[in-house]
């Protein structure tokens, strides 16, 4: 079902499937829910948003982070990782935060 809505193939029977789901979405719903989800988006920049909303929910240890960011170095000097992520997109599917 997810590689027919992934390339756009969704049936009937997929559409009615997603409705149903739709209609039975509670935004009020608990937390342990939230984190047996799978959410279908169309943009990976949507599925780092809601990853790092779950990751904001979670109860952590004080100091310690669920997110941890890249840090691009080169010849000892840090580089913006946006500007480093584009260099090496297209060799990598490596995410720049874990």
């Amino acid at each position: 079902m997810l590689q027919n809505i992934r390339v756009g193939n969704i049936t009937e029977e997929i559409w009615e499937k997603l409705q149903r789901k739709h209609e039975q979405f509670d935004p009020n719903r608990p937390i342990d829910l939230l984190l047996n989800t799978t959410n279908i988006v169309g943009y990976r920049e949507t599925a780092d948003n809601i990853n790092h909303l779950v990751c904001n929910t979670l109860p952590t240890v004080q100091g310690k982070f669920m997110i941890s960011h890249a840090i691009n170095t080169i010849n000892g000097e840090q580089w913006n990782t946006d500007i480093t992520e584009r260099s090496f997109k297209s060799k990598t599917n490596l995410p720049a935060s874990v």
